[in-house]
């Protein structure tokens, strides 16, 4: 048989291969080496054949100092509410965990596991000191085998480490759980590299008593688990039809009542912790369009205390006119009590 091509070119990625998991994965781990938001594999995927430039701009919009997506302010978002004010409150920070309301933390709570291995972590250091100084000066041939106690040194310089990153770029306490998980060990091990008898044993065992006993954890309102876990009921007296827009305002969670309405009807946020109808970006614009071209079957889903700022908020998305609550009715659910969705309706004003 004559071979009439003197050359065969395959497409090699998506073709000969399929690399989309791989693409996947190498999204996901730049997120996590550069400090972003790790995307989920959809969103990764949802990008895949976009340039790199728009792939970035989408997955990682809180950075957008350096990636200067459209749809956001072109600057670094992150939670500042936490961070040391002073090097002093930095230094005392693991001490804060207690009762009163702190720098780390929405809520009342105490934790005092970071605070002692704080100070039993700065007692051994002055006592290894101390040791070898001794050591040397009664026998200078002393050396110390450097296999002592190395794997207590690489646990404490893992906390530390993780710690002074943790205070640097977050000082949000419920993002210490691998700190608050290995203290007791830490604690456990350091001290009995330093002695191991009944004393110190005694002196373990009543330090990890008290930690147990006197910490608190702070009460987000936990529920117990149940088969209809939400709870979440649309009221029956609202019929949805399939072009019908949800306009989600105020800052409480929301969404997660979302999949107990019909899967036709559409859902917008439009305030939220980075979200303001003030900020002029391509997100704020789409939200515009949304609710100019919905006008005639909107609704508005918020919490009742926050009913007329989130109708205010709905208004400053409006050119030329403005919307009022027309019908209000509950959203049953376990989790919040004071959800209401409202039929929005131009106002006669």
């Amino acid at each position: 048989m004559k071979n009439n091509f003197d050359l065969i070119i395959f497409d090699w990625d998506g073709t000969l291969i399929d690399s989309i998991d791989w693409i996947t994965q190498c999204l996901q781990v730049a997120g996590q080496n550069c400090g972003f938001a790790v995307p989920e594999p959809q969103q990764a995927k949802d990008v895949i054949g976009l340039s790199i430039d728009h792939a970035v701009k989408k997955l990682f919009p809180m950075a957008n100092a350096i990636f200067h997506s459209p749809y956001y302010l072109n600057e670094n978002t992150f939670d500042a509410r936490f961070l040391p004010k002073s090097i002093w409150q930095a230094v005392s920070f693991p001490f804060h965990f207690n009762l009163s309301v702190h720098e780390g933390n929405e809520l009342r709570f105490r934790d005092m596991r970071e605070a002692t291995l704080y100070v039993c972590s700065g007692l051994a250091v002055v006592y290894w000191l101390i040791k070898r100084l001794v050591d040397r000066r009664v026998d200078s041939r002393v050396v110390a085998d450097p296999a002592d106690h190395l794997s207590v040194l690489w646990l404490l310089i893992l906390i530390w480490a993780t710690y002074l990153a943790w205070i640097k770029l977050f000082s949000v306490y419920r993002y210490l759980v691998c700190i608050e998980l290995l203290s007791p060990i830490a604690l456990v091990a350091l001290v009995g590299s330093i002695a191991n008898t009944k004393a110190v044993q005694g002196f373990l065992l009543a330090t990890l008593l008290f930690l147990i006993f006197n910490g608190k954890a702070p009460d987000w309102g936990r529920m117990p688990w149940a088969a209809d876990f939400f709870g979440v009921h649309p009221p029956s007296s609202v019929q949805l039809s399939s072009n019908a827009v949800v306009l989600i305002a105020s800052d409480s969670p929301l969404a997660y009542v979302i999949p107990s309405f019909p899967e036709k009807v559409r859902f917008v946020r439009i305030e939220g912790n980075f979200l303001k109808p003030s900020q002029q970006t391509a997100l704020t614009d789409r939200i515009r369009q949304i609710i100019a071209e919905s006008v005639d079957d909107l609704y508005l889903l918020t919490d009742s205390a926050s009913i007329s700022q989130s109708i205010q908020v709905t208004n400053q998305y409006l050119k030329g006119h403005s919307l009022a609550a027309e019908s209000c009715a509950s959203v049953s659910s376990r989790a919040d009590s004071s959800i209401i969705l409202c039929r929005l309706a131009p106002s006669s004003r």
